[in-house]
């Protein structure tokens, strides 16, 4: 029992002191390419409802 519990708490340790130093630059470029994408998402969506709403409002002034 002793053994497993010292070798989990090590382990555990050694997870969160290794891996918070590596990803810190990948996680912050992602991070940004991620909110670049966003908003690439929602301008085209907007544009798409946009162009949607015109073609309702083209319809309904038609009839």
């Amino acid at each position: 029992m002793y053994p497993d519990t010292g070798t989990s708490s090590e382990d555990t340790e050694t997870e969160t002191c290794e891996e918070p130093k590596r990803p810190t630059r990948p996680i912050f470029h992602s991070e940004s390419m991620k909110q670049q994408s966003k908003e690439y998402y929602y301008k085209s969506t907007f544009i798409l409802i946009k162009a949607e709403l015109l073609k309702i409002q083209k319809s309904q002034s038609r009839h």
